[in-house]
């Protein structure tokens, strides 16, 4: 939190509190935000597992807010847990 209000990301009130209410539910299939970090963008993101069947990293779905809307950009997701999932068996033989 301390980086990314020394990065100017988010204001000097930033707080735990408000982090969290950013992140999805546990258990959700995706995690949505629009204007979060970027004016005018929206994304859609999904976790990629590891071999150990844990997140940790994701791939994302990004649009300008005036090209998709939010229901066209969530309509994505099947396709994006697809890619993760297969980038996920990719990874298996790195040192991933």
């Amino acid at each position: 939190m301390a980086a990314a209000v020394a990065a100017g990301h988010e204001d000097r009130a930033f707080t735990l509190e408000a982090l969290r209410s950013r992140l999805p539910e546990p258990g959700a299939p995706y995690a949505y935000s629009a204007d979060e970090r970027a004016t005018g963008v929206m994304s859609v993101a999904v976790a990629v597992p590891n071999r150990g069947g844990k997140p940790s990293e994701s791939i994302s779905l990004t649009s300008p807010m005036e090209a998709a809307t939010e229901d066209s950009l969530k309509a994505g997701v099947p396709e994006l847990k697809r890619a993760a999932g297969r980038l996920s068996e990719l990874l298996e033989g790195s040192v991933y």
